[in-house]
């Protein structure tokens, strides 16, 4: 069985739920229309319907959805996006 912990990513209305298994769920938990957070390596674009990284060194951009797992370790633009936040979980 999963166990998981959730934490609210800073002031944006989204919940980070890490999955015992190493990867990690978005949730959005209110309604909102769209925000940017600015980061030094990792903008991210978000919108009630889903969100997108932007790697400020390549200016690649990649698109996120809600309530999806990800294997985040083997997905850098959103490890360095999370690291931003300076989380410090054991799951």
């Amino acid at each position: 069985m999963l166990q998981q912990v959730q934490v609210h990513l800073g002031g944006l209305p989204i919940v980070l739920v890490c999955l015992s298994d190493g990867t990690v769920v978005f949730v959005p938990v209110a309604a909102f229309s769209a925000i940017v957070d600015v980061g030094q390596e990792v903008n991210a674009w978000i919108f009630p319907d889903e969100f997108f990284l932007c790697d400020n060194v390549t200016g690649s951009v990649y698109d996120y959805s809600y309530n999806t797992i990800y294997e985040y370790k083997n997905l850098p633009d959103m490890l360095r996006w999370l690291k931003q936040f300076k989380l410090e979980l054991n799951v």
